[in-house]
């Protein structure tokens, strides 16, 4: 299952796809001007994206408005017998149904930029071959007025995002391992190819069915992602490092942008232990920041540990398992977390040694 990341770690993105020229020069700051025409001079350039037409869906299958986010608003579309018959989801630019094509406002730029980032990730080579990335199909256009409006092609989540699932169903300690795995291995691909996830979260997983692997969890999202070495990690606050928290993080190395993208993942690691609940008790905090930063040293670990737990009767190699991933994750200090091909390993040997459950 988890062997295509294998030979991702050496292949960094960049604008040459070589790992010896320097990785600064990427587009996480809008440059003066952007336009949409970058981007449809960046869909028309990938050969290896498809071109959808409106004869690609069929009307019967489409619902409107399943979806909606800052860039994107996201129908459900079902391709026609010829392309498989498949539902696929439509996530269409807001800025493309725009009356003019030049965009000066500075949010709209920064939007066009988003989605250049998201092209650029998923479309390199060694992310799309990652099975716990979700998978960029390909491109269409409609007209909108006077001109063209753009939108990309993606598979459908038939689950919804990670948090919806887990609350949803009834989900066993083996499989809960098996998501923890999937997300890692997501991760790894992300990081051997020099990206920083940037905001690791259950709303930003979702949950496919695949006929050979059945439930499957893929990253998906990256509007936060880091691609060089002078970006600010923003990310989401209750979910980020104590580093970016507190304003503590100085460095702009990637390194250190991977260790905060650890932390994340091992407070998402306690959320999927918990069935998607939040790992802190909102009603119960009316300042959950203030809370987070007050906490002794650790502390998050200790009570992530208590969780555990809670898993309790459950197989003893399953507990000591989830304990040594959280510990090697949920550390203060940067230094002391281990890297995501380490957490891989850990999580990746339960598929190998511990029993399934019964």
């Amino acid at each position: 299952m988890y062997e295509l990341t294998q030979t991702i770690e050496r292949t960094i993105l960049s604008d040459s796809n070589d790992p010896t020229i320097s990785t600064q020069t990427f587009i996480n700051t809008p440059p003066p001007g952007l336009d949409i025409a970058d981007v449809w001079q960046y869909v028309l350039k990938s050969h290896l994206l498809k071109r959808f037409e409106a004869a690609s869906f069929l009307p019967t299958g489409t619902i409107l408005g399943i979806g909606e986010g800052a860039c994107y608003r996201v129908d459900r579309g079902e391709l026609n017998e010829k392309l498989g018959g498949k539902y696929v989801a439509i996530k269409y630019l807001k800025v493309t149904e725009h009356p003019s094509r030049i965009i000066d406002d500075v949010e709209a730029s920064r939007s066009i930029e988003t989605v250049l980032r998201e092209l650029r990730i998923l479309t390199h080579d060694p992310i799309k071959e990652c099975e716990n990335i979700v998978q960029l199909l390909g491109y269409g256009s409609r007209s909108v007025g006077e001109h063209l409006s753009l939108y990309l092609v993606v598979e459908l989540a038939a689950h919804g995002t990670l948090k919806d699932y887990l609350e949803k169903n009834k989900v066993g300690v083996s499989e809960k391992i098996d998501f923890c795995t999937g997300v890692a291995n997501g991760l790894m691909a992300l990081h051997g190819c020099g990206v920083a996830n940037g905001d690791v979260k259950l709303e930003n997983t979702l949950v496919f069915w695949d006929e050979k692997e059945g439930v499957i969890v893929k990253l998906s999202d990256f509007g936060h992602s880091i691609l060089d070495d002078e970006s600010r990690y923003i990310g989401t606050a209750i979910f980020n490092a104590p580093e970016v928290r507190s304003g503590r993080l100085t460095s702009k190395l990637r390194d250190d942008y991977f260790k905060c993208d650890i932390f994340s993942y091992g407070l998402m690691v306690w959320e999927i232990l918990q069935d998607g609940r939040r790992y802190v008790d909102l009603s119960n905090q009316t300042d959950p920041l203030s809370w987070l930063i007050g906490l002794p040293k650790d502390d998050l670990l200790r009570l992530a540990l208590l969780a555990v737990q809670k898993l309790l009767p459950c197989d003893a190699s399953k507990i000591t398992l989830l304990q040594t991933i959280l510990e090697s994750t949920l550390r203060d200090d940067a230094e002391d977390r281990k890297t995501i091909q380490e957490v891989f390993r850990m999580s990746s040997l339960e598929k190998v040694f511990v029993g399934k459950e019964t």
